[in-house]
């Protein structure tokens, strides 16, 4: 998964398809350079939460193997990921009424020395 600028990459639910004792690794990146990289194992029994709080990241890669076939007539080394919790980036913007009392406050001030230029 890319998403172009940084995120944090908070937490997720993982439980394995097929394999109880599946590994999971997951590397997060940015700007292609591994930042943070953790394995975990996982079963077909139920979800596992995972928590990463990875911050300053723009690339999450996930791999899965090994593990034992828990006896259902399918197999491999997939895996479901459920309620990824991610927080973008952040940017501070200025209120309107702030940016209004800015001006309103310079108009005050130009004002007022005019006033103190026009009586001297």
């Amino acid at each position: 998964m890319t998403m172009g600028s940084p995120f944090t990459f908070n937490s997720a639910y993982f439980t394995a398809a097929w394999n109880d004792g599946l590994t999971i690794d997951v590397t997060g990146k940015l700007g292609g350079v591994t930042e943070d990289a953790t394995s975990f194992v996982v079963n077909t029994s139920g979800p596992t939460l995972e928590t990463f709080n990875w911050t300053d990241i723009d690339e999450l890669d996930f791999s899965s193997f090994g593990g034992v076939n828990h006896g259902y007539t399918g197999n491999g080394t997939q895996f479901a990921m459920d309620n990824m919790t991610i927080n973008g980036p952040v940017t501070a913007t200025p209120e309107p009424r702030l940016l209004l009392f800015l001006i309103v406050g310079l108009a005050c001030i130009v004002g007022v020395q005019r006033l103190n230029t026009a009586k001297n």
